[in-house]
């Protein structure tokens, strides 16, 4: 270009423009990422945070996050709320339960006949072998089970409750429980205070005062002896390997505690309490809830697989299982007399260890090696039963035989209780009232309204077991957004690799495009500036497609954070959903900005507005619906391998109908120009051509072709002398000063210049539309999967 030859409109004065971009993103992306990991120190290692203050003093006073937490409750400072008063006991029997699913080998019994009760104040020990069925009675007893071809009888304070957990009476009775599994969920960044603030929102009534809802947090805790690890982070593994350090097993086993007796429930009920504790932790978890069910009335039932001596005292009353059959309940001092009256002993202590110890192994016969029982599994479930269903106290009787299906092929029967009519009576020394709601058939009321009327009255009508009649439990679908959008924060930036990683990560990624096509977009080098831009563009295209394979593993541990709480029902897919979208959609935005402007800078592209813009709106555009592919795959995928697959997939189609490594018109198969519709790249790179070439002119006054290029062309074609001539030297090397290209040709080659720059913005919205829809739609099968 010569020197008197005024910069092109389109690209003029992009050095001093191009640095004033870059530079002050670059600047913030590092301060940025700085601010979040001294915000991170101070809750992960406090030590580290405080040696840092002086060098940053933006970490000074850095607070705790836990006080959004009471905030979060938003609504919950509703005038007049009542303080949640003690748990209302409940009397939960249950007859003739009884559970089979269908195989190809014909239908499979995996609980048959399964008889008992549970009491106010008591501690009820479900205890067997592996696979004896104590989850699945657990399950069906806690309401959470409704997968399977269940049978027999349920009753609360002497109401039928529905096996299946579903209805209006088991509505009625999930609020009053609370369910603890085997494994927590907790976040290893949140704090146990944190923790359980956060549950206090989502389980406590609608509308109870966040001094109330705090005071409760501060009551469970010190039930549990946790008040000295309100601020202690619960720990474990980041997803990444990153290990925080945090609370002890047993501490960890006694906040899910704490968190199940949030609400005051009446019931809870415990899926291998001691699992994975040493004998002081066990021992500790289980005096607390023998110390809570003694203090507040509380009826507790917990799986249990072999407890030593010291964690069988703790326990009331025990059921033992074997193979799907009942073959004791009752409390837990007969349970050596039983099995000794039916042949099975006597029990030596010197040789056979603890009662409990003798009594599972007698009761252990998935092992050829151990014949513990002469007589076989149904030989001894045959008498056991029959006692079983005699130990029950209230009884369930008017008892009358059901199989579990009519085409079971003789697997057996299970026996369903019928609760009798009667007028309340008092029970055990919490005030229990057992209220029996007439049947059908001698008040004449068969419908199922009426049914779940009676059931509705008895659990909330009987004296104490209303609890207040008219309170709606729960936070509401705002309170809950807010929530778990505070939680979504705190995961994020106490993480040191998600927030301030991820910023970096995208600064350098930025500055390594921008260094590798450093200053590109400055000289007008003819038609080897325009191959750089095209090339450069379909690069940026695929930093954003590519990205999201990085975090494969936090959208894996998203998964299993959900599918745990909603197996727990702390809150419906809709909520989550929006809170986790919008906490991190600021981030990304700023993510995405920083790498495309420190490489649209250093590269030096169109600076006007309007390129800028368009640049920028496309790259946001295209990362969101990259990461929100891979976090759809790794919903609906059963496992992270199966999700690179499908996204793997997914992203070369993205690449081969880009429009730019092959022309769709250039397709022999034409019929495969079709998929482009199934491109977000082919939105994406048409969006980036349009804003940076559209009504633009670059001067060719320097040549049309670089020497390289040019001695290229005429190695390509030697026998063509023209090439070599004046004509062509004139033409391709001196073309003249007012030789000018226009920038629409190449938009025509690549056959988007009659369609606006809005139509790909729309499509890639639309896109992006289309895969969150399938994301959520996804979260509603799996919350549909994960009924028991």
């Amino acid at each position: 270009m010569s020197p008197d030859q005024p910069a092109p409109a389109a690209f003029g004065e992009a050095r001093p423009a191009g640095a004033a971009m870059w530079v002050p993103c670059f600047i913030f992306a590092h301060l940025f990422a700085a601010f979040w990991i001294c915000r991170a120190l101070a809750k992960l290692a406090p030590e580290r945070c405080r040696r840092l203050t002086a060098a940053l003093p933006f970490c000074r006073g850095a607070r705790s996050e836990a006080e959004p937490a009471v905030r979060a409750a938003g609504d919950l400072e509703a005038p007049g709320a009542a303080r949640p008063g003690a748990a209302a006991p409940l009397l939960l029997e249950w007859e003739g339960v009884g559970c089979a699913y269908s195989t190809p080998a014909g239908i499979r019994a995996v609980l048959q006949d399964v008889s008992g009760a549970a009491r106010p104040g008591e501690v009820l020990a479900l205890m067997g072998p592996s696979g004896a069925g104590k989850s699945t009675l657990l399950d069906i007893l806690a309401g959470r089970k409704s997968v399977g071809r269940l049978a027999g009888r349920i009753a609360v304070n002497g109401a039928a409750r529905a096996v299946g957990g579903r209805g209006a009476a088991a509505a009625a009775f999930t609020p009053r429980v609370s369910y603890v599994p085997q494994e927590d969920t907790f976040l290893p960044t949140m704090t146990v205070g944190e923790t359980c603030a956060l549950h206090a929102v989502l389980l406590l009534p609608r509308g109870t005062p966040a001094r109330v809802a705090g005071e409760r947090v501060e009551g469970v805790l010190a039930a549990m002896g946790l008040l000295h690890a309100r601020d202690t982070l619960v720990g474990g593994v980041l997803p990444g390997g990153l290990c925080l350090r945090g609370l002890s097993g047993g501490e960890r086993k006694r906040v899910s505690v704490a968190v199940g007796t949030l609400a005051n429930p009446s019931i809870v009920f415990l899926d291998e309490p001691t699992s994975g504790l040493d004998s002081c932790s066990a021992l500790s978890v289980t005096e607390h809830l023998r110390g809570r069910a003694r203090a507040s009335g509380l009826t507790v039932i917990a799986s249990i697989h072999q407890p030593r001596a010291a964690v069988w005292a703790c326990f009331d009353a025990c059921s033992i299982l074997s193979g799907g059959l009942l073959l004791f309940t009752g409390p837990c001092e007969d349970v050596v007399a039983w099995f000794e009256s039916i042949g099975m002993g006597p029990w030596r202590p010197d040789v056979h260890g603890t009662s409990i110890d003798w009594v599972m192994d007698l009761v252990n016969v998935g092992f050829s090696g151990k014949q513990q029982l002469p007589a076989g599994r149904s030989a001894v479930g045959a008498p056991a039963k029959a006692a079983a269903a005699g130990q029950a106290a209230p009884r369930l009787d008017d008892r009358r035989s059901l199989s579990l299906d009519s085409r079971s092929r003789g697997h057996g029967g299970v026996a369903v209780g019928v609760v009798r009519a009667g007028s309340c009576t008092e029970s055990s020394s919490w005030d229990l009232e057992v209220c029996s709601a007439p049947s059908s058939s001698e008040d004449g009321g068969g419908s199922k309204g009426a049914a779940a009327a009676r059931a509705m009255a008895a659990l909330g009508g009987c004296r104490g077991g209303g609890g207040g009649g008219k309170a709606q439990l729960g936070a509401g679908w705002r309170a809950t957004v807010r929530a778990l959008q505070w939680r979504e924060f705190l995961r994020m930036v106490r993480n040191p690799a998600d927030v301030a990683g991820r910023m970096l990560v995208f600064c350098w990624l930025g500055v390594l495009c921008g260094l590798v096509f450093w200053r590109a977009g400055d000289d007008a080098f003819g038609a080897e500036g325009v191959r750089n831009r095209l090339n450069v563009l379909f690069i940026q295209a695929q930093q954003y497609l590519l990205m999201p394979y990085v975090y494969m593993s936090l959208y894996t541990a998203d998964k299993r954070h959900y599918t745990a709480d909603i197996s727990a029902r702390l809150y419906s897919p809709s909520p989550y959903y929006a809170a986790k979208s919008l906490a991190v959609l600021p981030f990304v935005v700023a993510n995405v900005l920083v790498c495309a402007l420190v490489s649209y800078g250093m590269v030096g592209l169109r600076l006007t507005p309007l390129g800028v813009a368009g640049n920028s709106a496309s790259s946001i555009l295209l990362y969101l619906i990259g990461q929100q592919v891979h976090s759809m795959a790794s919903i609906v995928m059963p496992n992270e391998d199966t999700s690179f697959l499908v996204t793997i997939l997914w992203s070369a189609l993205c690449m081969y109908f880009s429009n730019f490594i092959i022309r769709f018109d250039d397709m022999r198969m034409a019929w495969l120009s079709n998929l482009r519709y199934i491109s977000a790249v082919n939105f994406a790179y048409s969006a980036y051509i349009k804003a940076e070439f559209q009504g633009a002119t670059l001067s060719c006054a320097g040549g049309l072709m670089g020497d390289a290029e040019l001695a290229a062309l005429r190695g390509m074609l030697p026998a063509t002398p023209q090439l070599a001539g004046p004509a062509a030297a004139r033409v391709l090397e001196r073309p003249g000063g007012e030789c000018m290209m226009r920038m629409d040709a190449i938009l025509g080659y690549f056959g988007v210049l009659d369609t606006p720059m809005w139509v790909y913005f729309a499509a890639l919205i639309a896109y992006l539309g289309v895969v969150h829809l399938g994301t959520f739609l996804g979260l509603l099968l799996l919350a549909r999967k994960e009924r028991r």
